[in-house]
């Protein structure tokens, strides 16, 4: 993909997020943030928010989750930036 073509995607999502991209954070199976009763709201699943480090064991994990549309090829690319924290 060319810079052009970077660029022109990076303003078409940033022009878009508020309708196209609705995070949703789930645990446990239960929502966290996000969603609500709106079309399109996207329904909990009971498997998302958990990671399992071995076969039995299942503990409760934060899940992001961002559903979205558009043509295809589709680009997809995350920044997190967390707070610093000293112990």
């Amino acid at each position: 993909m060319s810079d052009d073509q970077n660029a022109g995607t990076k303003r078409f999502l940033e022009h878009q997020a508020e309708t196209i991209l609705q995070p949703l954070l789930e645990r446990a199976g239960e929502r966290l943030l996000g969603g609500g009763d709106h079309p399109g709201s996207t329904i909990i699943q009971p498997t998302w928010g958990w990671t399992s480090p071995t076969y039995g064991d299942k503990i409760p994990a934060l899940a992001v989750i961002v559903p979205c549309q558009g043509s295809l090829p589709l680009y997809i690319t995350s920044e997190w930036i967390l707070p610093y924290e000293t112990s």
